[in-house]
């Protein structure tokens, strides 16, 4: 059997194109979201790969040039400095007033269990962000189907649902002049809360 050595997130996305919800599609993007955000853009089957062994690095795309973060490699509002842990844990020490050095693992959990209203906002929120993501790389990628996946977002449907409305701001008229189809979603505004982990280890919005 042939044995290929590669990064891990080429790897899980490759994994996710042939055997997972990437299936049948010729242009699919992974989106993996943790401590840092990365993506890799799967071509009729091919990783798409420009250097280093990737597709790009997309935490380093400026999400808000005026925010008060920066990533790991000093760059100021980026995807990863706002959509990854430390973008949470951010937010969850602005929020919070009485709960110090809470890390993000507790924040997901929080808003998964649906019963704390500040850990649900700091998930919009980053589902906010994520949103304006997604949008940048559609323009790049022009993908037929975008996998979200990762510890941050596994089971929270309502950072889904925030994504997904910031990515709707590229319709109507985003593609048209390309004659691509318009988004559509396994997630609607009126499923606005969350789902157990199971149920959803990936999420996905289809072009």
């Amino acid at each position: 059997m042939p044995i290929v050595v590669t990064n891990d997130l080429i790897a899980h996305s490759l994994a996710e194109y042939y055997f997972g919800i990437g299936k049948t599609y010729k242009r699919f993007l992974s989106v993996a979201m943790g401590t840092g955000v990365g993506c890799t853009m799967i071509l009729n089957g091919e990783p798409v790969i420009l250097f280093g062994g990737t597709s790009g690095d997309c935490g380093r795309i400026i999400i808000d040039p005026n925010a008060e973060i920066s990533c790991g490699m000093s760059v100021r509002g980026s995807a990863e400095a706002l959509c990854g842990t430390r973008g949470i844990e951010y937010l969850a020490k602005k929020y919070y007033e009485e709960i110090e050095n809470l890390v993000a693992r507790d924040v997901i959990i929080k808003a998964r269990e649906g019963k704390d209203e500040i850990a649900i906002k700091v998930m919009k929120k980053i589902g906010f962000y994520l949103g304006h993501l997604l949008a940048n790389l559609s323009v790049i990628f022009f993908p037929q189907i975008i996998a979200i996946t990762g510890g941050t977002v596994t089971g929270i449907l309502i950072f889904f649902c925030r994504a997904e409305r910031i990515l709707n701001l590229l319709k109507p008229g985003a593609f048209e002049e390309y004659n691509v189809p318009l988004p559509s979603s396994i997630c609607s505004p009126s499923m606005d809360t969350p789902i157990p982990t199971q149920l959803l280890p990936v999420f996905a919005i289809t072009w």
